[in-house]
């Protein structure tokens, strides 16, 4: 059985900006943290992103895939 993770991302937050793509202490953004335990677990065998903006595409680590999302479901 193959088990997949979808990361649902917004990327236009209205309390912070831009927060999932934000640098964040050490240079890496925020969606990177969550990417990278996601592949490195044993337990994972495909990785998603699932964002209405194409946009986040430029944030992908290797081995991530994006998938894109219906804008009405960002409201």
């Amino acid at each position: 059985m193959k088990t997949v993770a979808m990361i649902p991302i917004k990327l236009n937050s209205e309390r912070v900006k831009e927060k999932n793509i934000r640098p964040f202490y050490d240079g890496k953004p925020l969606v990177h943290f969550i990417q990278e335990a996601l592949i490195a677990s044993k337990k994972i065998d495909e990785v998603y992103i699932y964002c209405s903006s194409e946009a986040i595409k430029n944030y992908l680590i290797d081995g991530v895939r994006f998938l894109k999302r219906p804008d009405f479901l960002d409201l």
